[in-house]
């Protein structure tokens, strides 16, 4: 994982990154402090700020540099006689993950024996710094704490609920301590020899089970060492699934970059598996459910299917259609669609179940899922209206727009929207092939029949004829909207449009109305209503997962685009100076862009992106189509491009490899496609030792090794017995971008 890591000055940061695990979420500063630490069981923050300083010989030691890996962030200090390394990181796949740890190596740069004080400030209520995006619940900022000593540890309780409580605790001398009803103040000593390095560590550990419960967890979790390494044992065992290589190497850290975000936006919720659009909190939106699991699926199967199960049981309203959200910490959880009649939820409910099957092949899922995506696939139809998918709300903002820009205020969304029609036209489709797989005949028929209906009224009575392309909508009033915005991407995406049609909007954007160096504007300028920054950015502002809709739909007409979207998404998340764009942190895909300056001012890691993401990889560039039969594999490929490659990408319960190497596929799965395919019965990846990313495939004629370079690098592969019959070391020399392959 050292290849993913990020370094920089302190003072080209803005912010520091998001952490968690099922249990807990952490935020930090650009110095890798704790600036929230929340849990979902409970949707509580157990810690507002907890901020370090060290001296030495009376002297503040210095912030350097600090360092972005996949599950840590480490900031080092140097000056007055010392370097101290401090990493703070949440533990990952461990026994206990509801605390959190900060690792202090100090190492002595002088020749004689000193002592360093490691300064403590703790602020228990949530602390709003000015990164804050959004404003907490009021009683968040109101909490007050009573704290004490026992022995060396600190236990913190919070007034009026005593089960709140918080233990911190460190290997390193206290040599004083202050409380109040908000804030722990502590200093530690450290005596170093000349030249001498040590290494403490502070556990901070929480729970909402009361004390005991929390002292009967406190020994095993001081275990730290053990712990990290656990934890980097379990992240470079996740980021090693569905392991995608590209002749382009900042793909290639985006994608795996996109896996460590996922990890750290899933959450165990009291109804269940879910993640949530906004964390920290317990919000869980459909429709960005959705198009996690799309990209989860093939990451974490076992996640998605959790997230839609939980959405089966607790986000249907009466009559079938997906609500907006769910409050997964109520109890009962509580939900709403706004009053609406329609929107992106239900159909994009019925996308999600489609593709989770479409990969698992999984006919135990699809029978417990199939009466919702039923259900829902009828709600469809109920709305229709004059051969179209109507909206009925007059009213406007969250509750008239039907749209997944749905944060608008004074803004309204509703009739006949293009978006919903295409999204539904997509449903039923698919609902359809739900049904055939299951024999349920009339309903496959029905809704075969009621989409492909709907795809003709769309094309016949949602395209403008001003513009040439599709319509933003038809109000309730009958007006028609010519309003030139990315939502035209719908009809293209799920296969509404002509041939005519499709290369129309997608030569309109990504032409330089919306076509930028980090994505895609969702509103051309000079349109009505246009602002580049209003809105949370959506009349104007870029989107990343506006511009991999826009990729993806372009995969089979302008393959390039596909990796200009994806170079494009991710630029902005290893720019040299952070700092400059506000809201940025490194490795982190961020929620969205103003159009004009590129600022960001959304969250700094947006949940839904780098599952779009990774969908965007598998489904567009490496040309992943789950179907009700075998898995369809048309890689989308530049011209300039002569291969593309995934290692273990789960489908049916199991892990298959697979690569395109000058139009021939190589896999261990028997899928179809439009290229000629060699068939393996292994992948053997785990027998060959090499410096370089290989995949070797095994069967009764032979073994063939497919090797590539993202830089230019001199290749080392080993091969040892009973892989083959004597040891065989193969050494070559490769470009950037360049691949091989070698056959035994």
């Amino acid at each position: 994982m050292d290849s993913l890591s990020y370094t920089y000055d302190v003072s080209k940061l803005w912010l520091g990154a998001h952490y968690g695990n099922l249990e807990i979420h952490a935020r930090t500063d650009a110095q890798s402090n704790l600036v929230g630490l929340w849990r979902a069981v409970d949707d509580q923050f157990y810690c507002g700020r907890m901020k370090f300083s060290f001296r030495n010989a009376n002297q503040l030691v210095p912030a350097q540099t600090t360092i972005f890996r996949p599950s840590n962030q480490t900031t080092i200090y140097n000056g007055a006689g010392v370097e101290v390394t401090k990493t703070f990181f949440t533990p990952y796949g461990t026994e206990d993950d509801s605390c959190v740890y900060t690792m202090v190596k100090a190492h002595n740069t002088l020749d004689e024996p000193t002592n360093l004080l490691i300064e403590v400030g703790i602020h228990y209520p949530l602390f709003v710094g000015a990164e804050y995006v959004k404003m907490p619940e009021p009683i968040q900022l109101e909490k007050r704490v009573r704290s004490e000593l026992k022995g060396d540890v600190v236990v913190t309780r919070t007034l009026g609920h005593e089960d709140e409580v918080r233990l911190l605790g460190c290997s390193a001398r206290l040599m004083d301590h202050r409380f109040s009803d908000r804030t722990t103040n502590l200093v530690y000593e450290v005596g170093l020899a000349a030249g001498e390095e040590r290494e403490v560590c502070f556990l901070l550990l929480i729970s909402g089970a009361g004390l005991e419960e929390a002292e009967a967890r406190f020994e095993r979790a001081m275990q730290f060492r053990e712990i990290f390494e656990q934890t980097e044992v379990e992240f470079g065992a996740m980021i090693a699934k569905c392991d995608v290589a590209t002749p382009d190497p900042m793909l290639n850290r985006a994608i795996k970059w996109s896996k460590v975000n996922m990890i750290r936006d899933q959450r165990r919720f009291p109804i269940g598996l879910g993640f949530t659009n906004d964390p920290p909190q317990d919000i869980l939106v459909v429709r960005d459910v959705a198009w996690f699991t799309v990209g989860c699926d093939y990451f974490v199967p076992e996640f998605s299917r959790g997230s839609l199960e939980v959405v089966r049981e607790h986000g249907i309203e009466p009559g079938g259609e997906l609500t907006e959200y769910i409050l997964a910490s109520s109890d009962p959880p509580y939900i709403s669609n706004y009053g609406l009649n329609i929107n992106d939820d239900t159909p994009l409910y019925i996308f999600a179940v489609h593709h989770h099957y479409g990969l698992t092949k999984d006919r135990g899922y699809l029978e417990a899922m199939y009466e919702s995506v039923r259900n829902a696939a009828y709600w469809i139809i109920a709305q229709e209206r004059d051969g179209l998918i109507w909206c009925t709300s007059e009213e406007s903002n969250l509750w008239g727009i039907c749209s997944w820009r749905n944060v608008i205020p004074g803004y309204q969304l509703s009739g006949a929207v293009t978006e919903i029609n295409a999204e539904c036209y997509m449903a039923l489709r698919l609902a359809s092939r739900c049904a055939e797989a299951l024999g349920e005949t009339e309903d496959s028929e029905r809704f075969l029949q009621a989409a492909l209906k709907l795809r003709d009224n769309i094309n016949q009575q949602l395209v403008s004829e001003k513009t040439g392309v599709y319509l933003l909508n038809i109000d309730n009033s009958g007006v028609r909207h010519h309003d030139l915005t990315g939502d035209m991407i719908f009809p293209v995406l799920f296969g509404v449009s002509t041939e005519e049609l499709k290369v129309r909007v997608l030569d309109l954007l990504s032409g330089p109305q919306f076509w930028t160096e980090y994505g895609v504007r969702t509103v051309a300028p000079g349109q009505p209503n246009y602002d580049p920054e209003r809105s949370l950015q959506l009349l104007g502002g870029v989107w990343p997962n506006l511009t991999a809709w826009v990729g993806y739909a372009a995969r089979t007409h302008r393959p390039e685009l596909v990796v200009e979207a994806m170079r494009n998404v991710y630029r902005m998340c290893e720019t040299q100076e952070p700092i400059a764009f506000k809201n940025v942190v490194p490795g982190q895909f961020p929620e969205r862009l103003n159009g004009a300056t590129f600022e960001s001012s959304g969250m700094a890691l947006s949940p839904w992106v780098a599952p779009t993401y990774l969908w965007l990889a598998m489904d567009g560039l490496v040309g992943f189509r789950p179907n009700l039969d075998r898995l369809i594999v048309q890689p989308n490929l530049p011209d300039s491009w002569h291969w593309v490659a995934v290692r273990k990408f789960p489908y049916a319960g199991e892990l298959y490899s697979l690569f395109m190497y000058n139009g021939i596929l190589y896999s261990t799965l028997d899928v179809q496609s439009d290229a000629y395919i060699e068939l393996f019965d292994q992948d053997v990846t785990d027998q060959i030792e090499s410096n370089a990313y290989v995949i070797g495939l095994r069967r009764s004629s032979g073994l063939t090794i497919f090797v590539c370079a993202g830089d230019e690098q001199t290749v080392h592969i080993k091969l040892s017995p009973p892989l083959v019959e004597r040891e065989h070391v193969v050494e070559m020399k490769l470009a950037s971008g360049e691949a091989r392959i070698i056959t035994f």
